[in-house]
């Protein structure tokens, strides 16, 4: 009798049980089998109860058609014996058997003779299904929904279209391919329809050539570029539907996975979670998420990170890393730098305090190539590197991290993608939100999630009609909507659009070219009142709802060096006052504009303005909070991502906390986290965290 085997929050339910898809990844083929029960004993003792393995068509295919699954021919190839191994140790295993597995695998995993082929040339899908065929027979025996313990299956990884290596066969480079059939079919055959939208004269659909990249010509051909990153998209979710279709025609009726980079322009990522079970995005920081900063040395790989997490939020309903950093590849390590155990605290709790429900570390286990991970290839625990692993995993087994309620009620409009292709954001919306310490989600244009009390809109100065239909529709059931110096005015074609019926400010005042000559301008919401700097917006005429005021002030902010003449100069504008925004009721919610820059302080004030409650916020920068509601407890996820130790008063919502006495501790064990939690009655907890480390609080209710 099957047993039935399927996805649910942040788990697999196998019949009656419940299968963790928190696992770590291990490569039978490059240990030896003599350590194989040593290294899966030590992975039993970090209590993670499911691990994953790659299997490397490459190295099984000891000749063309000819496969060495029983280790025949090398005691390593015993895949046959590994599986047996790993059910009777008690594991719950995901497979991902290709056809590509890079995994720093000589031709990434394929044969070489089919190597040079790209992913669906007959050619190499050919020889690919008698792999994927003769692969199944040794696997299909030990799947759970025959009472075994394979519990899902990722067929490709990181799928890509390689378009600079195989450009000619796709028909990106002199030949026509692929790329033109897929013009062929979207413009569905009309060549004039495609040379209005390119401003292009051809005959014949043999003729356009792809714009692979941006570079002086933006405007120009972005129309091209755009077709030529939906082709790519396209081919890459086609894809990986076409292989995981052919593991399912040899017998895997498990669920299924794939897995996408964590950049947003290479794969669709909600396109392939259409087609198979459950997404997931790879993720290797930089040590200390040092690996991005903004113009200003603003560290942003933390933020990005967390950006791409929440993403994977809005269009499933497990949130997954399919690969997260555990350990270096040789090579890599040159770009992350040495991995430190801190490190590592950071990644695991970035990843929980997001909202991720499970993840798939890479690589638990060293191995020929890779070094930094908690478990070494003869099984031998690495000491502090092995502490942190096990203590996050002990931490999310008590939180039952996939049960958690986000507490938020905060969102940032996201996500159209041409935005990034084209205007290459570092938004500045999400730099203040971030820099606040106010944790939020991201309200997903396509599937109109997650709709919080507040949104603050993230994009261009152009928006498709559709989606300033669904920011609309968000604002007249109870939405409050907030504009900063963004306002969508046109649709994506360049043509006005103004759906939201959003006023353009009648002017925009200079900022002196010299510093000293400049004055700030406080902003009154409600009577708290907020310093910017110009430039900012002024509305001059009638505005609809409530007019927001700023005035120039005088913050004495006068250098000793300054000359008579300057000081005069800057007092000349004390005073006045200029209509900078409005806020206008609209069906149940609201419209803010606010024409300044957003900063940390100036979002916050907005909260407040609104009546929109923060759960929780952090009164230190560095700090960064996220608040869960478990079953019987409040959880704080709080990571310093400064460069020193910070002792940091944390707000929460009191709201929360009224119908008791409540109580904080860290779970983590080590004495460098310490907190102070006895205040709490007021709202207020500090806590002392070291440098790029966190830690996660458990509030819970005093027994009475």
């Amino acid at each position: 009798m099957k047993i039935e085997v399927k996805i649910e929050k942040g788990i697999i339910r196998v019949g009656n049980k419940k299968a963790s898809l928190l696992s770590g990844a291990v490569h039978y083929w490059r240990l030896h089998p003599n350590s194989w029960r040593t290294v899966l004993n030590a992975i039993k003792d970090m209590g993670l109860e499911t691990i994953e393995t790659y299997i490397p068509w490459e190295f099984h295919e000891i000749e063309k058609g000819v496969y060495d699954f029983s280790g025949k021919t090398d005691s390593r190839r015993d895949l046959a014996g590994f599986l047996g191994l790993v059910q009777e140790m008690g594991f719950w295993l995901i497979v991902r058997p290709g056809p590509f597995i890079y995994s720093e695998w000589v031709h990434m995993g394929v044969p070489k003779d089919v190597a040079k082929f790209h992913r669906m040339h007959p050619t190499f899908t050919a020889r690919a299904a008698d792999y994927i065929q003769h692969v199944s027979e040794v696997i299909v025996p030990f799947l759970a929904t025959s009472g075994g313990n394979v519990i899902m299956l990722q067929a490709e990884n990181e799928t890509d279209l390689f378009e600079q290596c195989y450009e000619e066969q796709l028909g990106l480079g002199n030949t026509p391919g692929p790329f033109q059939a897929y013009l062929n079919e979207k413009y569905g055959g009309d060549i004039e329809k495609l040379n209005k939208r390119w401003d292009t004269d051809f005959t014949s659909f043999d003729q356009p050539r792809a714009i692979m990249d941006l570079i002086e010509v933006q405007d120009e051909y972005f129309n091209r570029f755009e077709d030529f990153v939906g082709f790519r998209a396209d081919y890459i979710t086609n894809c990986v539907d076409f292989y995981t279709k052919e593991f399912q025609k040899n017998g895997f009726d498990i669920p299924t996975a794939s897995n996408t980079y964590n950049i947003y322009h290479i794969q669709n990522f909600e396109d392939i979670g259409k087609v198979v079970d459950l997404p997931g995005v790879d993720a290797y920081p930089a040590n200390e998420f040092a690996d991005q900063t903004s113009a200003s040395g603003e560290e942003l790989g933390h933020r990005h990170l967390e950006e791409v997490f929440r993403y994977y939020r809005t269009f499933n309903e497990t949130a997954y890393i399919a690969e997260y950093e555990c350990g270096v590849g040789h090579g890599l390590h040159y770009y992350s730098n040495v991995l430190w155990p801190n490190h590592f605290v950071m990644t695991n709790l970035t990843a929980i305090q997001a909202g991720i429900h499970a993840w798939n570390w890479y690589m638990l286990v060293n191995r020929d190539n890779w070094m930094m991970s908690p478990i070494n290839e003869w099984g031998r625990k690495q000491g502090e590197m092995f502490t942190v692993f096990a203590e996050t995993v002990k931490m999310y087994k008590h939180m039952d991290v996939p049960s958690l309620e986000k507490l938020t009620n905060t969102s940032i409009s996201f996500f159209n993608k041409y935005h990034w292709l084209k205007e290459a954001l570092r938004d500045p919306s999400l730099q203040a939100v971030y820099g606040a310490g106010i944790d939020y989600e991201f309200f997903n244009l396509n599937t109109e999630t997650f709709k919080k009390p507040i949104m603050f809109y993230s994009g261009a100065r152009w928006l498709p009609e559709e989606e300033q239909k669904k920011l609309l529709k968000y604002v007249e059931e109870g939405g409050n909507l907030v504009f900063f110096q963004t306002l969508p005015l046109y649709g994506a074609e360049g043509k006005k659009a103004n759906i939201l019926g959003l006023v353009r400010p009648d002017r925009i005042p200079q900022e002196p070219f010299l510093d000293h000559l400049a004055s700030e301008t406080e902003i009154d919401l409600g009577g708290n009142k907020i310093l910017t700097r110009a430039p900012f917006f002024v509305y001059d005429y009638e505005t609809p709802g409530e007019p927001i005021i700023g005035t120039r002030v005088d913050t004495n902010n006068v250098m000793d060096t300054d000359f008579e003449e300057n000081i005069y100069l800057r007092s000349l504008i004390f005073g006045h006052k200029y209509q900078v925004g409005y806020n206008e009721k609209r069906g149940k919610g609201s419209i803010t504009v606010v024409g300044a820059n957003p900063t940390p302080e100036l979002v916050t004030a907005i909260h407040h303005y609104l009546g929109v409650s923060i759960p929780i916020l952090s009164h230190t920068q560095s700090v960064k909070p996220a608040l869960f509601k478990g079953q019987d407890a409040y959880y704080a996820v709080l990571i310093n991502t400064g460069n020193q130790d910070e002792y940091a008063p944390i707000n929460l919502d009191l709201d929360l906390l009224k119908d008791g006495n409540y109580t904080a501790r860290s779970l983590r064990e080590t004495e460098e986290i310490k907190v102070d939690d006895r205040e709490l009655a007021n709202g207020r907890i500090y806590v002392h965290i070291p440098r790029k480390n966190g830690t996660i609080l458990e509030i819970k209710k005093l027994d009475n």
